[in-house]
């Protein structure tokens, strides 16, 4: 059964995922910074644009696609699901292995929330699909 909660959270991941990657491609120096990271030589922004960049776009092209019915939604919800749960769960395991959250910067303490959130709503969006 088709529910709102998992339309609108496709849509809204899909932005995120597409828009995500596309900084990290287009200004792979500006978004490393964005995240504490340092790029040295090439390799590093070649890094940024494949890890982030190209690995985003794909997951909004699913959430895209999961919206609008060409592939089944669960997928979308699952990929959405699966990417926000490992990102928190390293996030978290960070945490505790830093002691907290001294030394990260504004960015990376907004992702916790947005982490969070995009796990918590794909798993209830998914559960409500099934």
């Amino acid at each position: 059964m088709t529910h709102p909660l998992s339309t609108i959270y496709l849509a809204l991941a899909a932005l995120f995922f597409l828009g995500t990657g596309a900084v990290a491609m287009s200004q792979p120096q500006r978004f490393a910074a964005a995240l504490d990271l340092a790029t040295v030589r090439a390799g590093g922004l070649n890094e940024v644009r494949a890890q982030y960049g190209g690995f985003f776009v794909m997951l909004g092209a699913a959430c895209t696609l999961a919206m609008l019915g060409i592939v089944d939604r669960r997928l979308g919800l699952g990929v959405a699901a699966i990417t926000f749960g490992g990102i928190i769960a390293g996030r978290l395991l960070g945490l505790v292995i830093d002691g907290g959250v001294a030394g990260y910067g504004p960015t990376i303490r907004r992702l916790f929330l947005v982490d969070a959130t995009g796990s918590a709503l794909a798993v209830a969006a998914l559960l409500l699909e099934a």
